[in-house]
């Protein structure tokens, strides 16, 4: 068995981590709202309405996106403060074209709550959407601004070079179905 398959889940897990904890801030971290605390619980963001509350991230990652594809469904839940969804493309007979993507929810943290992490990081627009790309060897995120306060990351971790086109593609498949934009 290729050892890339059983190591490029975890490099995508670990990445997941370190984007959501490498960087501090103070504050309530939490969007100022007119809910009160007991609440539903839904996010509702001061950026015109736009809200990742209603959004799941495994819906993002359709099925016939991941049929298209060829990515298997890993992994869903919370993890360092966003719902997630992730799937595998699993490596050919020769070991090569695997690779990790994983959509990452965050109700409570905007585009400016992106920690570099060691990330060469370039602003960019996801179709009517604000961003942020975070690249180094092996590993991308795609950061979508959904409002001030709220985001969807899209990560990719395969060889190098092939991370940051793999991210953002699916970026841009994600984005049509994300409230708020329009800026």
């Amino acid at each position: 068995m290729n050892r890339r398959l059983t190591v490029v889940p975890l490099v995508a897990t670990a990445l997941i981590a370190l984007a959501a904890c490498g960087q501090t801030t103070t504050g309530s971290g939490k969007p100022a709202s007119t809910t009160t605390p007991g609440s539903s619980g839904d996010t509702t963001s001061n950026s015109g309405g736009a809200s990742t509350a209603s959004l799941q991230p495994c819906d993002l990652l359709s099925a016939s996106v991941l049929s298209q594809n060829q990515l298997t469904k890993t992994d869903s839940g919370t993890q360092s403060g966003a719902r997630t969804c992730a799937g595998t493309k699993s490596v050919d007979i020769n070991g090569n074209g695997g690779y990790t993507l994983g959509v990452d929810i965050r109700d409570s943290q905007g585009l400016n709550d992106t920690s570099d992490g060691g990330y060469t990081v370039t602003p960019e627009t996801v179709g009517s959407h604000q961003g942020k790309q975070l690249e180094r060897s092996g590993s991308c995120i795609v950061a979508i601004g959904v409002s001030t306060t709220s985001r969807v990351d899209v990560q990719a971790s395969a060889d190098p070079g092939q991370s940051c086109p793999l991210a953002n593609q699916f970026a841009k498949l994600i984005e049509p179905g994300l409230p708020g934009g329009g800026s």
